[in-house]
């Protein structure tokens, strides 16, 4: 799709969803990749009853979403073909964080995997309920076996992976500071 400036009323319209009117004006990269953070937050949130303190992720990143877009939506015609269409990330960063094309459809397959054993988990839950109180248990005892192995097994799983997640980028962050102050002497 080519790059450039559309109809302002229309721009406005999808800037009220983050990445709208960025994939509008025909920055895909960008649009999605923002589209795909606002609801990830909503997803994982979700996910991991997270308290209602946490809903102010998304609403950060559906204000950064609007002013992106409209700040996009003031450039000339030569501005935008001159921006590249790079992911929302890239854009808080110094070049040093890129994350290929290919690693994001790796990334996305495994979400949408992820997805779908959710919900055959969520299937093999309520089956498992039918099936254990067909057999006479008691129902706080099958809500206690069913809860510990179907929903807070994956929570504790997720929780590691982002503490292993976190201590990686500290790590990285780590090294760059001490790159940097090497470089400098």
């Amino acid at each position: 799709m080519k790059k450039g400036n559309r109809n302002k009323f229309l721009t406005f319209c999808f800037s009220l969803l983050p990445g709208g009117a960025e994939m509008y004006m025909g920055f895909m990269k960008n649009g999605f990749s923002l589209l795909a953070c606002f609801f990830c937050t909503f997803m994982i949130l979700g996910y991991i009853s997270a308290s209602d303190m946490f809903i102010i992720l998304p609403i950060i990143i559906w204000f950064y979403g609007f002013f992106h877009a409209r700040n996009l939506a003031k450039f000339t015609e030569e501005e935008l073909q001159a921006r590249p269409d790079t992911y929302i990330w890239e854009e808080f960063t110094d070049g040093s964080f890129t994350i290929p094309s290919k690693t994001v459809r790796v990334v996305g397959a495994i979400t949408l995997i992820l997805i779908g054993l959710s919900l055959i988990l969520g299937v093999i839950r309520n089956n498992t309920y039918e099936f254990l109180y067909m057999f006479g248990l008691s129902e706080a005892r099958i809500n206690e076996i069913s809860s510990l192995i179907l929903y807070d097994l994956p929570k504790f799983v997720l929780a590691i992976i982002l503490i292993i997640l976190g201590i990686l980028l500290i790590r990285g962050k780590k090294k760059q500071i001490s790159s940097d102050t090497i470089e400098m002497k």
